[in-house]
């Protein structure tokens, strides 16, 4: 009963709204208050949850009633850690990053009727889409709404030409094609220079919010393990390009000050300009297998809530008689029993599923195996970053059931081969090398909606 006395005269001081900064430690009665006010960390954190809680409540987009009842299920969470400290400072930490998010979203740009309408606008021109092209629908109606090359002029850093090999490249130090004379000028002014690892950036100078003057749109490249490349927009105002107003300030991460961030390996993502009801937009395509999700972002706004397109796709899989091993073998032929058990096991995708089944083992398990040895049997093992699974599926081959996994790169796929995609195989139980088959799929879109989404996803 203490502790939940403490939770609500806590919760009865926030929702008056005092400026009172957390646990008054000199009064401090309970476990609770007394576990938080002996170490600093939660003394700090139920300072920043109190004042986060504050601030959300003088938003007036805030629903007061609905705050007031979050923080109290909250404080009762709390209170049941008691004297663990860990415990406190976990749901602080948990609490403080919803109400950070929740501020977010309240003082974020919200989405117009204008959004909503380019939202509509490209949906149905994507449903047209699907009727001529059920392969490219979303491709087809992103080329329809694309921005004249004309309008947007590209340049990117340069190294050099009396710089060694290995010097980093830098902001070019001749105006480049394409840059007017004024915006070279602003550009000089703004000292502008995007670049990562070893200066890898590139420039877009494009009108954002229609007032006549080129933006500009800075895309630096990162690397670390996912190959990441971040773009941040700056507006023209005056005779300079600056970083429009943010509704809060970084976190401290790279890339939170960003319009978008690509990855570039473990992931299939594609940002191109559109006009959609004489705004532009960025089209952030995010793709995975089976669905397409476009992102609109408006690029000089602060952004939580964004117009989302999800196009969905069924596939059809065939297995290629001819296929290419690893690189520096040649390639062979299946012969038709391998080629039509393979066949067979990927012959209805609507079946597929990530990872091992619910409901049992993929492959019947020998009589007398150790229930310590049986994950073979179940599921073919985690993947890797760089690709994505698609599915545990039991592959019959021989007379033996084998354990395959099928595997691809996000839904990558073009006009040429389809969808990159591969099936791996092992025998479960057994120490021998696994088996790589290329498979080719075609794909089918099947729906397309829309709505608005939380961003970054």
């Amino acid at each position: 009963m203490k502790r939940i006395a403490s939770g609500i005269g806590l919760w009865l001081a926030l929702m008056a709204g005092t400026d009172a900064a957390g646990i008054d430690c000199a009064a401090a009665r309970t476990v609770v208050d007394s576990t938080i006010c002996a170490r600093p960390e939660l003394r700090l954190m139920d300072r920043d949850v109190a004042g986060l809680y504050r601030q959300l409540q003088r938003e007036p987009t805030v629903d007061g009633v609905a705050l007031r009842q979050a923080q109290r299920r909250w404080l009762t969470q709390r209170d049941a850690c008691g004297a663990e400290a860990d415990c406190l400072l976990q749901r602080h930490v948990e609490r403080s990053a919803a109400l950070d998010l929740q501020l977010h979203v309240a003082r974020a740009y919200q989405p117009d009727g204008v959004d909503r309408a380019a939202m509509r606008q490209l949906r149905d021109a994507v449903a047209a889409a699907m009727a001529r092209d059920e392969e490219f629908p979303l491709e087809t109606a992103l080329a329809a709404f694309a921005l004249p090359p004309e309008r947007v002029t590209r340049f990117r850093n340069v190294r050099p030409p009396d710089a060694p090999e290995d010097a980093d490249a830098r902001f070019p130090s001749e105006r480049p094609a394409g840059v007017t004379p004024d915006e070279w000028r602003a550009l000089r002014a703004s000292q502008v220079e995007g670049g990562g690892e070893s200066g890898n950036a590139g420039y877009e100078l494009i009108d954002l919010d229609g007032d006549g003057d080129r933006d500009l749109l800075i895309d630096s490249y990162q690397g670390g393990t996912g190959l990441w490349s971040y773009a941040i927009a700056l507006e023209r105002r005056g005779g300079r390009f600056v970083a429009p107003a943010r509704a809060r300030p970084a976190a401290g991460e790279a890339g939170d000050e960003s319009l978008y961030a690509i990855n570039g390996r473990g992931g299939n993502q594609q940002a191109t300009w559109v006009r959609l009801q004489g705004r532009v937009y960025t089209a952030l395509r995010d793709s995975v297998y089976g669905s397409d999700r476009l992102y609109l972002l408006r690029p000089l706004r602060t952004l939580a809530l964004v117009p989302r397109l999800t196009v969905d796709y069924r596939y059809h899989f065939t297995v290629p008689r001819q296929q290419r091993p690893e690189a520096g073998q040649p390639p062979y032929q299946l012969d038709e029993q391998r080629l039509a058990a393979l066949n067979q096991a990927v012959a209805d995708p609507d079946a597929f599923h990530a990872g091992p089944p619910a409901d049992g083992p993929l492959c019947p398990i020998p009589p007398g195996t150790p229930e310590e040895n049986q994950a073979d049997w179940y599921g073919f093992g985690p993947g890797h970053y760089s690709f994505e699974i698609v599915a545990d599926l039991p592959v019959w081959l021989d007379g033996a059931c084998h354990v395959g996994q099928l595997i691809d790169w996000f839904g990558q796929y073009d006009r040429t081969h389809g969808l990159s995609a591969q099936l791996q195989i092992k025998k479960p139980g057994s120490p021998g090398p696994e088996t790589l088959y290329e498979l080719s799929a075609r794909r089918s879109a099947i729906r397309v909606g829309a709505e608005l989404a939380v961003y970054p996803p």
